[in-house]
């Protein structure tokens, strides 16, 4: 194809015309508050209301918001935080009194008429959390959960719940800025953290008999909690500990404990409850050896020194060792 035949994209291939229609363009990047949102149910396609700061001018522009991920399947979703907007009490124009998310905007193919929010801006009622001198830090915080990755590169997830000035923080727009977010700490403290040997840990963090989970990645153990209950499982050794003020253990079919040695001691009681007992090993079982004895003590024959007497079971009290002999019959069992 000959070069002059070439169909010359204007964005591409400039002329005079086509710098002249770019020059009306308008590509600049903006700062802006987002107000309000529309979301379209039949395209389920949200428009983010966002006011634009332009020199010393404010407008609106009807915004779609860009995400990282743009495919059916491999997505990213989020929304963002609107503010109590009215006409009557938004004519104070600075940011920080107003509680919508700061953004960047730009307009798609230079046309104000489409803006893009291409991500949010720190807002300037809010203080900074990190120094950095201290080096890479991260935080998120969003509708009462954070994600933190400190300093020493541990990783922290906490649930706040939502702030008890939630109100304030969402009321519509005064002289004053907006102040920071309270919360309950009897709720908002539960946390997961990755510490920087390669620990985890589960925790309720409570004020009182706080609840956890910690496993120790350096000493090999698995310590639970809650309040003075604890349980803790060492690998080393294959050990297990449970310390509580009571432990039941309720099974409907069976409990099996298989070990080398077995210690229990009670400082009180030792009690134990069966329909059936059975106690010995080796085909010898200690019930059935008693109830034997005490056919063997029934059969003997005492020797007097006039002669033999009657076997021991032909005494009148011997009724009272045969009801004992069948309380024992009725609870042994079998190995």
């Amino acid at each position: 194809m000959p070069f002059d035949d070439i169909i010359k994209d204007s964005s591409v291939w400039r002329d005079n015309y086509s710098f002249q229609e770019h020059g009306q363009l308008d590509t600049t990047i903006r700062i802006g508050i987002v107000r309000a949102v529309n979301f379209n149910k039949i395209d389920q396609e949200a428009k983010y209301i966002v006011e634009v700061q332009s020199e010393s001018d404010r407008f609106v522009v009807s915004c779609k918001l860009m995400t990282r991920l743009g495919g059916v399947y491999n997505s990213e979703e989020y929304t963002l935080q609107t503010y109590k907007f009215d006409k009557t009490n938004d004519r104070i124009g600075k940011f920080d009194t107003k509680a919508g998310d700061m953004v960047l905007v730009t307009f798609l193919n230079g046309d104000p008429r489409e803006g893009v929010i291409l991500g949010g801006i720190s807002h300037t009622a809010r203080k900074a959390k990190f120094d950095p001198a201290d080096g890479p830090q991260h935080f998120v915080s969003t509708n009462g959960i954070e994600q933190e990755i400190n300093k020493e590169g541990e990783y922290i997830l906490t649930f706040r719940g939502q702030p008890t000035n939630a109100k304030v923080l969402t009321d519509k727009p005064n002289d004053k800025p907006i102040p920071e977010a309270e919360y309950d700490d009897e709720v908002g403290t539960t946390f997961m953290k990755f510490d920087l040997d390669g620990g985890w840990t589960v925790s309720d963090n409570a004020t009182e008999n706080p609840q956890s989970i910690h496993v120790d990645k350096v000493s090999g153990t698995i310590t639970i909690t809650s309040g003075a209950v604890v349980l803790s499982i060492a690998k080393e050794g294959e050990a297990v500990s449970l310390t509580s003020k009571t432990l039941n253990i309720n099974a409907t079919d069976s409990v099996d404990i298989k070990t080398k040695e077995w210690s229990v001691e009670a400082s009180e009681t030792a009690k134990m409850k069966s329909p059936k007992i059975a106690i010995g090993g080796d085909g010898t079982e200690l019930l059935d050896q008693i109830v034997q004895l005490i056919d063997a003590l029934g059969s003997q024959t005492i020797i007097t020194p006039v002669g033999p007497a009657s076997p021991v079971m032909a005494s009148p009290q011997w009724a009272k060792v045969e009801k004992i002999k069948s309380a024992i019959t009725g609870i042994k069992g079998s190995l």
